[in-house]
């Protein structure tokens, strides 16, 4: 079975690239995308992802109010937290905020595909 995956990032060129890349990989079922806080708690809630990938800069809030209220629901859902920013301030904020995972958005899709596939594997 592939690991159900939910991909929230407020661009649509990020989340069509996402799409069409984890769409090569048979481990892995894209079952939705955000562009916002909104839209990811109702996505999560209706989808029930495996795995959430998450942007930090969304319009309505921002990633780590995401990562923190799933991490809320369940301690099994994997949380990659996917940023541009290589700050280690930010990479420790994901981590608190409950994130599995921190992929820089410069990365190759295989290192995404790795925390995806860790994340399910090994939740908090």
């Amino acid at each position: 079975m592939p690991i159900r995956v939910l991909v929230v990032d407020d661009h649509a060129l990020i989340r069509e690239g996402l799409r069409r890349a984890l769409a090569h990989h048979s481990t892995i079922s894209l079952v939705g995308e955000a562009a916002s806080k909104a839209e990811a708690m109702a996505q999560i809630a209706h989808h029930n992802p495996e795995v959430i990938v998450v942007d930090l800069h969304l319009p309505d809030g921002n990633g780590l109010e995401v990562i923190a209220w799933a991490r809320s629901l369940s301690q099994r859902i994997g949380i990659v937290a996917l940023t541009a920013s290589k700050l280690q301030e930010h990479v420790l904020a994901c981590m608190e905020s409950g994130a599995s995972a921190h992929v820089d958005k410069a990365a190759p899709i295989d290192v995404l595909i790795a925390a995806i596939s860790h994340s399910f594997a090994a939740p908090l």
